[in-house]
């Protein structure tokens, strides 16, 4: 099951983790309501700084023999969207964990939750706080030299896609769905960056 929701919060971007809790609690509520025993299920969060998204998180630990907070390489890299990959579902430990209002029955962090908590927080805070330094930087600091090189680079990359993926204008004579050879293993030798994961290992 994947629980990928969210709204909009630019009005209000400081409260973003409070705003979208009630959203994240019933979406995890009704997944491991639906989830059978050793399934899996991927949900979509932001800051962890509240206890209420902790209490979520420590949650998914308890339910399942692994989870992982993951950093797609489609996610912008300045922002704090990430995704919990959650491994082999027990579902006799869901039992206990929301009572009849649907609220979290508070269950004291296990010491290993909180370091494993503590170590990959900081690992995503260290990502995010590098890539806004680096465009700030990059944006006090913009010569027209930089900026032709940036657009070469985004022109040759474009180029690139359009011959990997032989796409072509679209003709009226064109169905929904193009008819092609094209082999998705091609465009992966081009893409060498790291994916980042920080995961926590329940046994």
């Amino acid at each position: 099951i994947t629980a990928d929701g969210s709204f909009d919060v630019q009005n209000n971007p400081a409260e973003q983790e409070y705003l979208v809790y009630p959203l994240l609690k019933t979406e995890v509520y009704i997944a491991l309501s639906c989830l059978i025993t050793h399934g899996n299920f991927i949900l979509k969060l932001f800051t962890i700084f509240e206890q209420i998204t902790i209490d979520l998180i420590y949650i998914l630990y308890r339910t399942f023999r692994q989870i992982s907070m993951f950093k797609p390489k489609t996610s912008k890299k300045g922002n704090s969207e990430v995704y919990v990959i959650c491994m082999d579902f027990n579902r006799e430990k869901f039992t206990n964990c929301f009572n009849d209002n649907l609220e979290i029955k508070s269950i004291p962090y296990s010491i290993s939750f909180v370091k494993q908590l503590i170590e990959c927080s900081e690992l995503f805070q260290s990502y995010q706080i590098n890539t806004i330094e680096h465009n700030l930087y990059y944006f006090n600091n913009l010569s027209r030299n930089f900026i032709k090189k940036l657009h070469k680079i985004k022109a040759n990359l474009l180029d690139r896609f359009l011959n990997e993926s032989q796409a072509r204008e679209l003709l009226s004579t064109d169905r929904h769905l193009l008819k092609t050879n094209f082999k998705f293993q091609r465009l992966y030798p081009y893409n060498n960056r790291l994916t980042r994961t920080g995961t926590f290992n329940n046994q």
